[in-house]
């Protein structure tokens, strides 16, 4: 597997078994997610958390995916999993995230945002200060739905983007202007909710050719 020497960023998502983990990692990912929402196929328990946390090396980088949870619940998160990263989803507020941020100091914090028109772009340098990344998602989180990706060729952010929503390996090229991280889910299922080997080492060898070729 050749490395890939870039600023940009690959984050595979939704794991819940450690064999495909496992080929992530051996495929030099750089972030991997773990889903805590509960109506979500990709959906993971504390304790299956725990046991995947044990396999990935801290040059990975591990996200908790969590939607409007409550803190006894982040708490019980954080013992078992340790996230380098939390993604939130929701209706989140500013106080929010700085709430979260007073609690667990130590770990980073990707505002997600979905996105349907220019317009839901407006506010998300609001939350440049609390937040170290931006995730731009399709309307639909999880359905591997794209977005109108020509909305950010006008845009600005204050904080590093990851791309998320319906990428995949037909659409990866296309998109790989757009942002400095890309998050795939989907794009790496065969059958819904479950990774396939195949399509993360396929995945992972086309992002780090697109690099090469960018002289990344």
């Amino acid at each position: 597997m050749k490395q890939c020497y870039s600023q940009k960023k690959i984050k595979l998502c939704g794991f819940n078994k450690p064999d495909t983990l496992q080929v992530a990692i051996d495929c030099l990912v750089d972030f991997v997610g773990l889903v805590f929402a509960s109506n979500s196929v990709r959906f993971v328990s504390e304790n299956t958390a725990y046991d995947l946390a044990k396999i990935i090396p801290t040059t990975v980088a591990k996200v908790a995916v969590v939607v409007d949870l409550s803190l006894p619940k982040l708490q019980n998160i954080y013992t078992a999993y340790q996230p380098d990263f939390w993604q939130v989803h929701g209706n989140f507020t500013y106080q929010d995230l700085l709430f979260l941020k007073k609690i667990f100091p130590a770990t980073k914090i990707i505002a997600a945002f979905n996105v349907k028109n220019a317009d839901d772009l407006a506010k998300i340098n609001d939350f440049s200060h609390i937040s170290d990344y931006f995730l731009l998602d399709s309307a639909s989180s999880g359905e591997g739905k794209v977005f109108d990706w020509q909305m950010l060729d006008k845009a600005n952010f204050a904080k590093p983007l990851i791309l998320a929503g319906g990428i995949n390996l037909h659409n990866l090229p296309s998109a790989f202007h757009l942002a400095d991280v890309f998050d795939i889910s989907s794009g790496i299922e065969e059958t819904r909710g479950v990774k396939s080997a195949k399509l993360i080492a396929e995945t992972m060898n086309l992002f780090q050719d697109l690099c090469n070729k960018n002289h990344l």
